[in-house]
């Protein structure tokens, strides 16, 4: 079975996240950088002087397997932000799909 993940996060994590789909062995997704977000009343990301910085999106799908590897190392990226007192929101969605039609696509880890 496959997973769509979706992750929104801060651009100060980018590399953290990054980091997270190589150590996986995850080489292709889609990235929308550089938008803009709300996160709550008191955090956000308008890349204006009032409220500065912008976010992004990464878009991929893998295996169940791979999901879980990939969960856990957000989980773990969770607690040393909260450990070290930094404040950079992210949020994962991990969805289970039902059907995959697939042109050219080559398993992540040969590509």
């Amino acid at each position: 079975m496959y997973k769509d993940i979706k992750i929104a996060y801060e651009a100060g994590i980018e590399k953290d996240i990054e980091a997270i789909l190589s150590k996986k062995c995850i080489k292709r997704y889609i990235k929308i950088p550089n938008i803009y977000a709300m996160w709550g009343e008191k955090m956000r990301h308008m890349n204006s002087h009032v409220w500065p910085g912008t976010d992004s999106v990464i878009l991929l799908m893998t295996t169940s397997e791979d999901a879980l590897l990939i969960a856990e190392g957000l989980k773990d990226l969770k607690e040393k932000l909260n450990r070290e007192n930094i404040n950079s929101p992210f949020v994962a969605t991990f969805t289970n799909i039902d059907e995959v039609i697939e042109n050219g696509l080559i398993d992540n880890c040969n590509v």
